[in-house]
């Protein structure tokens, strides 16, 4: 009986479910490499009312080893080698019939510097047939969700695979902590010339997704006024962490709700009914949470980061 590794997205944890999707699917192929058998699972996170994992292992969410906080407080290529060595150590001590329940959001894109995060994202190969199998079959939306989803696409006369999606990740300063911004933010306008623009070279018709319920409320309201097929389904997103960048330079918490939640799961069920999509973000690495689920479900996407004095070109001559 070979040996297990459970990745585990629990709360507390100092990463978004982005970075939780990211770590599985490194792992779901270097347990392979390892001959080691690969579960992942919700169960110690209240999103598993939402998202659950086909086989919930029973466990105290004390024998979780977050390998995050054991890399935690390295630079970034001391953090990368730590991070790397603390996963290959568990990797290689992992004995046929034990199983090792952890945290990891590793993947060797870790290694390459922030500013190329995206690039190297949007150039990744497609994963396996095997691998979005997997993760399809083991993270699957609750029938709460589908049916919200479902509902929503029906009210606005939109079909599964015949709509787009573009999704604006304008920082947790921003969406959250209501705090001074870290990072170059754009106007609402900004990102509605965004949206303006997209809708004279989509076909299809759009539905916007964002961190920034402000920002969704400000382009439903004007793509009313203007009658543009921009969608908006709704105003409640929020984290599903309460710190998950673990950062300590922040004295405040992301407010997480029961409706938060559900809508993050609502998100992704989008996401994954959707042509093709754009995002935009604020960070470096993109988002997680946009890239990993259009890549387990095949949905062509591109991600780019917001510039100063350069959203005004027209930076949008590819069909995303």
């Amino acid at each position: 009986m070979n040996g297990k590794i459970v990745n585990c997205f629990y709360d507390g944890s100092e990463s978004g479910f982005g970075d939780f999707l990211r770590g599985s699917i490194h792992l779901y192929d270097r347990c392979k490499n390892h001959n080691l058998d690969f579960s992942i699972d919700t169960s110690h996170h209240p999103i598993k009312k939402y998202i659950k994992t086909e086989d919930e292992n029973k466990f105290h969410q004390v024998n979780i080893d977050c390998l995050t906080k054991k890399a935690k407080g390295q630079r970034f290529k001391e953090y990368f080698h730590a991070y790397n060595e603390a996963l290959f150590n568990v990797l290689s001590s992992t004995k046929n019939g034990q199983t090792n329940y952890i945290f990891s959001s590793f993947d060797y894109i870790s290694k390459v510097k922030p500013e190329f995060v995206i690039k190297k994202i949007n150039d990744l190969p497609k994963l396996s047939n095997d691998c979005r199998l997997f993760f399809k079959n083991n993270l699957s939306f609750d029938s709460l969700i589908k049916e919200a989803v479902k509902k929503e696409l029906n009210s606005h006369k939109l079909i599964p695979k015949k709509f787009n999606i573009i999704h604006f990740r304008l920082g947790d300063e921003k969406a959250f902590y209501k705090t001074k911004e870290r990072f170059y933010t754009p106007s609402f306008d900004e990102c509605f010339e965004i949206c303006k623009k997209k809708t004279k070279t989509y076909k299809n018709p759009i539905v916007i997704i964002s961190d920034s319920n402000d920002l969704k409320s400000y382009i439903k309201k004007k793509a009313k006024k203007e009658k543009l097929p921009l969608h908006v389904f709704h105003l409640e997103s929020s984290h599903v962490q309460k710190n998950p960048s673990g950062s300590e330079e922040s004295n405040s918490e992301a407010n997480v709700t029961e409706d938060g939640l559900f809508y993050a799961a609502f998100d992704m069920r989008l996401i994954s009914l959707a042509s093709r999509g754009c995002s935009y973000s604020v960070y470096d690495h993109g988002s997680g949470f946009f890239a990993w689920i259009c890549k387990i479900y095949s949905v062509p996407f591109k991600m780019e980061k917001f510039q100063k004095n350069k959203q005004k070109h027209d930076r949008h001559k590819q069909n995303f």
